[in-house]
Parts: structure tokens; sequence; C-alpha cells
């Protein structure tokens, strides 16, 4: 995708939310399974969120708390009441932020996913704080790796997005408290700018300032 795409696309998502969609395109390309139970899944999707390619599996269930995401099964992640190892794939992307028992919802996602299941999800580092309703965390690669995805036989997690990147994008999310026109657009200017930078050099380098992580594993 050229500059002028990328650009033009940074108008309606934030950086992290143009590299997960971009990513969770990828990991979709050899996609091919007979169950998945997307956790906080919804099915009313806005524009910026990515589309999953449904027909990629035989039944795709979406599970959430929240009626307005219309889903499926309207159940907790703590609590889904789904069988033991009945997923081929689980899916909870931009969920573990907002969950105050973190390590309860990977137990129910273990419990669930069959041997050999895939486990696909993503979270936020460097963000603003956001409500849905509540945001609780923040996770480290090692927090990742060493607490939540341990015992995966394959781990594949990913950076999204180097330091420049990161701050270009947290300069956007400020743009709406400045007062004055000029200003604003310089900020924005200056914040896409920074963001086009840090893709050219690598936006899935490890990097000790980014946006956020997404990770593929295998149980």
């Amino acid at each position: 995708m050229d500059n002028m795409s990328i650009y033009n696309s940074l108008k309606k998502m934030s950086y992290r939310r143009y590299l997960l969609n971009k990513k969770l395109g990828s990991f979709f390309d050899d996609f091919s399974v007979d169950l998945v139970v997307d956790m906080g899944g919804t099915n009313a999707q806005a524009d910026k969120y990515f589309r999953y390619p449904k027909e990629k599996a035989v039944k795709w269930i979406t599970l959430n708390i929240d009626e307005e995401a219309k889903p499926d099964i309207y159940a907790s992640i703590y609590e889904t009441g789904l069988p033991d190892n009945y997923a081929d794939a689980v899916i909870c992307t931009e969920v573990f932020e907002h969950l105050e028992k973190p390590h309860q919802a990977m137990q129910e996602i273990r419990r669930i996913l069959k041997p050999g299941g895939i486990f696909i999800g993503s979270t936020p580092f460097l963000f603003k704080i956001h409500g849905d309703p509540d945001d609780y965390f923040r996770y480290t690669e090692s927090a990742l790796r060493n607490i939540f995805l341990s015992g995966f036989t394959t781990v594949e997690l990913y950076s999204m997005g180097g330091g420049l990147g990161t701050v270009g994008m947290l300069l956007t999310q400020i743009t709406g408290d400045l007062k004055y026109r000029l200003m604003r657009y310089f900020f924005i200017f200056m914040s896409r700018m920074m963001i086009l930078t840090d893709y050219k050099m690598g936006h899935e380098r490890k990097a000790d300032l980014t946006t956020g992580y997404i990770w593929r594993c295998n149980l």
C-alpha cells in the first residue's frame, strides 16, 4: 500500500487500528477451520473495524456481554457455558485491557479450545484509556509470553509499530485538546509523517515503545 493510501486510512482510524487490521488480514490468508468462537465479537461492526472472513469457517460464533453488539451468544468471557475442547479457533482482539480478571478469561479460553487449536488476540500497550465500559490493564511482551501465552506450542507475537509511530499516534490523540486550529493541523501533519516513517522502518520490529501487541498461537 502506498503512502497516500496509508495517510488516508489514518483519517478514520488510529495507527494501531490500521496495523491491527493489516495483521489480522494476513492471519486469515491460510485460515480454514470448522468452528470459531469470537470472544468480545460483534455482528454490528463499524467501518474502521476488521471484517472477519466468516466464510473461512463452517461455523462462526460471536460471544459478548454487550447486547448492542448483537452477539450469537450473550455470555461472559469468564463463564461462556460452552463445552470443553469445543472450538477449533478462539479470537479475542482488543478485549484483555477491559478484563478485571484476565487470568480467569485465559483459563476459559484454554478450556474451550481444542488441542492444537488456534488462539488469535491483541491488546494495546501505549494507548489512551478507553472504557468498554472499563479499562484496567496494559501488558508488556514478557507478561504476554511468559504468563498469558505460556503453554502454547507455538507463539507468534508481533509489536504494532515502533517508538516513532507510537509517539505520532499519541500526538494525534491529543489534537482535540488544542485550542488553535493552525496548531492542531500542524500536530496532525507531524503525527502522520512520524507514522509513515515508522511504517517504512518496519512496523513489526521488536520495540520498547509500541502501540500494542497482536498474536497467533497454537495450543
